[in-house]
C-alpha cells in the first residue's frame, strides 16, 4: 500500500469539496503544530530533603536544548527571547509564598546560568540583567534568596514588589473579569521578557497552583481574584498581562523537584518528591502537565484526581492562551540526564587531567577545548551544593590550566564540573588533609 503524506492527504480532502470548518476536531488536530512539553525527570536531582544543584543545572540544559531543538545552551536560551539586546532585563518570577516548598533557589540559578551562556553582540549576556522577584523581601528571604540590588555585572540581583523604590503601577490596572488590579513595577516597568517559573501544588480553593496562578504575585490585589475557584480570575489575569503589558512572557517552568501533591497546598510542606521540571512556551500546556503530575502521584497514593477549571478556561474564548488537550501536545520526557555525564570527553571539551587526586590543598585541572567556548568550572560537595567557583568565563581553542584552593573545604568527596555551551563533563575528586 502506497504511503501518503499528512499534507497531500489534507490537499485531497480540500479539494475534494471537505471545508476546513467541517473536518472536525481530529483533522484541525492534522493542521496544527503540536506545543511541545518537555519534562526532565532525574533520579539524583535530590536526595533527602537536599538538591543536587549540579543535575539540576543538567536538567535545565537538556530541557531548553530539546525545547527548542537548538544543541547550543546559549542559542537556545536566546530563541526563546527574540530580538533581546545586551540592555535588556529579564525577570524570574518565582513563587515564595511558601518558604518550606517554593520555586528553588537551585533551579532559578540554574536558568541564569543558561541565559549568561547566551551571545549578545560577541559578549556574553550578563546576570545583573537578570531579576529574581516576587511579592516581598521577606518571603524571597525565608526562602533562601538573597536580596541583591547592586550592579556587580555576575551578580543577578533580587527584590520583592514591596523593596523601597519599586512597588505597583498604578497607572496600568488591569481589568480582571470585572475587577481592577494594579500589577508590579517589575512586571510593566523593569523587564523586556519574563521567566515564568512556579511550584508543583494543590491549592483548597483553585485545585491546582502553577503557572498561570503565579501571577497571583504580580498585582497588588490577589484575595480579590479567589471567587468561583479563581475561575475565570487565572486566565482573565494572564490575558491582561498579554494584552495590556507587552506580552513579556517566554517561557514557563514548573519545579517539580518537591511538590505539594496530596494535603491541600498553597501551604504546608512537601509531601512528594516526583524529581522533574517541566517547562513550555505554552502556559495552559505547561499547567496541564503539572497537573496530570500531580494526578498521577494522587491517584498512585489513594487521592482523586483533581481537574482545575481555570486550566480549560485558559484554553477557551475569549482567553486563547495556549492548549488544554494532550492530543495538541508533543510531550517529550528525558530521563536521568546526569547519568550521560562523562568523565573525559564529551562535545569539544575533555578534562584532560585532575592532579594530585586525593587534593591535600591545592590542586590543578588541565581541560582541552576544540572550539573558543564559554566555560563554568565549578565545585560541588557529595549532595549537590556548589562549594567553589573555580572559573567563568570565554575561552580559546587549546589547552588551559586552572589551580583548585582546597585549603578551606573539610576533607570529603567531591564532584569538578565543566559546563560548555554544548555539553558537561564531570569527575570526582577527593580532598584529603
Amino acid at each position: 500500500m502506497d504511503r501518503i503524506s499528512r499534507r497531500d492527504f489534507l490537499k485531497k480532502m480540500i479539494l475534494g469539496g471537505m471545508s476546513l470548518p467541517f473536518m472536525g476536531r481530529s483533522l484541525h488536530r492534522l493542521l496544527i503544530q503540536k506545543v511541545i512539553v518537555v519534562i526532565v525527570k532525574d533520579q539524583y536531582s535530590t536526595s533527602g530533603p537536599n538538591i543536587n544543584q549540579a543535575v539540576v543545572q543538567i536538567m535545565i540544559d537538556e530541557g531548553i536544548k530539546e525545547l527548542t531543538g537548538i544543541g547550543n545552551v546559549g542559542d537556545a536560551w536566546r530563541s526563546i527571547f527574540p530580538g533581546i539586546n545586551a540592555s535588556d532585563l529579564i525577570s524570574i518570577k518565582v513563587n515564595c509564598i511558601n518558604s518550606a516548598l517554593p520555586s528553588h533557589i537551585e533551579v532559578s540559578e540554574s536558568i541564569i546560568e543558561g541565559l549568561a551562556q547566551m551571545d549578545i553582540g560577541g559578549n556574553s549576556y550578563i546576570k545583573n540583567n537578570v531579576i529574581v522577584w516576587d511579592r516581598t523581601d521577606g518571603e524571597l528571604s525565608s526562602s533562601g534568596y538573597t536580596i541583591y540590588t547592586g550592579s556587580q555585572q555576575d551578580r543577578y540581583r533580587c527584590f520583592g514588589t514591596n523593596h523601597s523604590g519599586v512597588g505597583y503601577d498604578y497607572g496600568s490596572p488591569l481589568n480582571v473579569n470585572g475587577v481592577t488590579s494594579y500589577p508590579s513595577r517589575i512586571l510593566s516597568e523593569y523587564n523586556r521578557f519574563l521567566v515564568d517559573l512556579s511550584c508543583l501544588k494543590t491549592h483548597s480553593n483553585a485545585l491546582a497552583t502553577l503557572n498561570m496562578k503565579n501571577h497571583y504575585g504580580s498585582v497588588h490585589n490577589p484575595g480579590s481574584l479567589h471567587d468561583n475557584q479563581c475561575d475565570p480570575y487565572i486566565p482573565a489575569l494572564n490575558a491582561e498581562i498579554r494584552e495590556k503589558l507587552n506580552d513579556p512572557q517566554r517561557i514557563f517552568i514548573i519545579d517539580g523537584l518537591f511538590g505539594r501533591c496530596g494535603n491541600w497546598g498553597p501551604g504546608g510542606n512537601p509531601d512528594a518528591n516526583p524529581q522533574l521540571i517541566i517547562m513550555s512556551i505554552d502556559p495552559v500546556a505547561c499547567d496541564w502537565n503539572g497537573q496530570d503530575r500531580i494526578n498521577d502521584w494522587r491517584t498512585n497514593h489513594g487521592y482523586q484526581p483533581i481537574d482545575a477549571p481555570h486550566i480549560h478556561t485558559a484554553a477557551q474564548p475569549p482567553y486563547n492562551l495556549g492548549t488544554d488537550d494532550p492530543e495538541e501536545m508533543d510531550i517529550r520526557w528525558i530521563i536521568d540526564p546526569s547519568v550521560k555525564v562523562g568523565e573525559k570527553e564529551r562535545g569539544g571539551v575533555a578534562l584532560l587531567e585532575v592532579r594530585p587526586n586525593p587534593v591535600r590543598e591545592r590542586g590543578e585541572i588541565r581541560i582541552g577545548l576544540v572550539q573558543r567556548s564559554s566555560v563554568q568550572i565549578n565545585l560541588y560537595n557529595s549532595i549537590g551544593q556548589k562549594v567553589l567557583k573555580v572559573y567563568e568565563g570565554r575561552l580559546a581553542r587549546g589547552e588551559h590550566r586552572f589551580t583548585i584552593n582546597g585549603s578551606r573545604l573539610r576533607s570529603g568527596i567531591y564532584h569538578l564540573y565543566i559546563r560548555t555551551q554544548r555539553s558537561t563533563i564531570r569527575r570526582k575528586m577527593v580532598i584529603s588533609r
